[in-house]
């Protein structure tokens, strides 16, 4: 069931990003590719859980901005098209971003904390108040099970639908300073 689920999921469209004309926004700023890349830069095509990612979202502006009112933002959907989580840059401070004419922002995310799966993902960029790109079904991110806690486990599937980083303690330990 879970196969024909992730197989049959709205994926994003067979055209680029780049060429998606399902755009809402005015357009002065566009996306044009993103890409998923491992802490080292390189490339990532399936995510670990537990791995430390960064979501680089290519962009073309008309025009530079130096201290731009910026948010950008992607959702995450599971396979029966609920948001798992959103990502956006107002929700952890970042309020001013420079714009540039040809350029990225990024999204760092440390300990990816989804099971394994599919995942597909809007994508939203506002400049000072006005909405200049949005697109649903814009990419996807694929996630296979890794060694979340570095223990040399993996987490049984029946555990839950996310990980969360924790950690127990007893009363008969010396306080960790």
């Amino acid at each position: 069931i879970r196969f024909y689920l992730e197989e049959n999921t709205a994926a994003p469209r067979e055209t680029g990003l780049r060429d998606r004309r399902d755009r809402m926004g005015t357009q002065t700023l566009r996306f044009t590719e993103v890409r998923i890349l491992g802490t080292d830069g390189n490339e990532l095509t399936t995510v670990l859980s537990g791995q430390d990612i960064v979501v680089r979202f290519y962009y073309e502006s008309q025009q530079e901005l130096n201290n731009a009112d910026v948010n950008i933002a992607f959702n995450l959907y599971n396979t029966q098209g609920a948001v798992i989580t959103n990502l956006n840059s107002k929700d952890v401070g970042r309020l001013r971003l420079p714009i540039v004419k040809s350029g990225w922002f990024e999204c760092v995310w440390p300990k990816f904390s989804l099971r394994a799966g599919i995942y597909t993902c809007a994508l939203f960029c506002e400049v000072n108040g006005e909405i200049v790109d949005w697109l649903q079904s814009a990419f996807q991110i694929r996630v296979e099970e890794g060694d979340f806690f570095g223990t040399g486990s993996i987490i049984q599937r029946g555990q839950g639908e996310i990980l969360v980083t924790y950690d127990w303690r007893s009363s008969g330990e010396q306080p960790v300073a």
